[in-house]
């Protein structure tokens, strides 16, 4: 349950550069890649913070690592992804 939570917190972050448009077709691309960004910066933050016995306040801290990892991830996997979608520019014609 808790890599479900630090999932969704990954998730979360994921920014969404096709708003207010429809989303691109790879969308769901981007959210896996999110949660399991959100999935790492969590265990990640939980390993630097928690030490032997967990604190009150590590859960906190590990869902803010999800949460951060998360947007790095689902940011880079939406500009690598929006990268193989582009189209060549158009080139206006000139008219006399």
């Amino acid at each position: 349950m808790w890599y479900v939570l630090m999932a969704a917190m990954g998730d979360c972050g994921t920014p969404y550069p096709h708003w207010p448009g429809p989303p691109p077709p790879w969308w769901f691309l981007v959210d896996i890649f999110a949660a399991a960004g959100g999935i790492a910066g969590g265990v990640i933050a939980q390993q630097l913070v928690s030490g032997p016995s967990p604190e009150p306040w590590s859960l906190l801290t590990s869902l803010a690592g999800a949460f951060a990892v998360g947007r790095v991830v689902g940011g880079i996997s939406a500009r690598v992804l929006s990268g193989f979608g582009a189209k060549a520019p158009q080139i206006a014609r000139q008219t006399a």
